[in-house]
């Protein structure tokens, strides 16, 4: 509140046709123009060539390549070239946007003071009731918790659903089930291959050395 009325005191005491920003605006654009080199075409339609780089500028759709004219609403360095070799003045292209004129009308209301709360009128109505409450956190549930529709199945191209897989026992090493309601005896797990390459001694790798030794035991027994 306190800043709109601010910008509506700002805007009453400004004397110059468009704002402090646009004014910026407009003279960087005419400064960077000196930097341009313009070739004429037919149509009203302008080519510009700026640090090796080449833009179309159509004056009548106020456009150009960079497309900062059509969205800022100020032309820049290439339409301003264009409209400084027309004899133009760069002012006449800019939107009505950033006029004084509309500057004032945005901040000529402004926003209203509010009474406190206790000042309030009272209606004879029920107060605001809290929201229903619901099971689980609010938003959309995640992925893995989100339930199947449906026409959905549980598998997809590469995952299958529990129903159709085959559960191996950590036990016994049998198929059909698992280690709880497991009655045979326990079978010891073969020892994991050690990641990596494996290290040379005496230049006989370790894996070489366990299957020398395989061999041996197999033909002693």
């Amino acid at each position: 509140m306190v800043r709109n009325a601010k910008r509506s005191i700002i805007a009453e005491r400004l004397k110059t046709r468009f704002t402090r920003r646009a004014h910026c605006e407009i003279e960087k654009a005419i400064n960077g123009s000196q930097h341009c080199i313009r070739y004429m075409a037919r149509n009203n339609f302008h080519e510009v060539e700026l640090n090796n780089v080449n833009y179309v500028v159509d004056m009548n759709e106020k456009t150009c390549g960079c497309r900062k004219w059509q969205m800022v609403g100020i032309p820049c360095v290439h339409a301003a070239s264009v409209i400084i070799g027309k004899k133009e003045k760069v002012e006449a292209y800019v939107n009505e946007y950033y006029t004084t004129k509309k500057w004032r009308e945005t901040y000529k209301d402004g926003i209203k003071p509010v009474q406190g709360m206790m000042l309030w009128p009272r209606l004879n109505r029920l107060a605001v009731l809290p929201p229903p409450w619901r099971r689980g956190n609010p938003g959309r549930p995640s992925n893995y918790a989100r339930r199947k529709g449906r026409n959905k199945t549980g598998s997809t191209r590469t995952t299958l659903t529990r129903r159709k897989r085959v559960v191996t026992c950590s036990n016994c090493k049998e198929d059909g089930h698992n280690k709880q309601g497991c009655k045979n005896p326990s079978v010891e797990s073969q020892p994991k291959r050690p990641r990596g390459r494996p290290k040379k001694q005496g230049g006989v790798s370790q894996l070489q050395q366990g299957s020398q030794a395989q061999g041996s035991q197999s033909q002693q027994g």
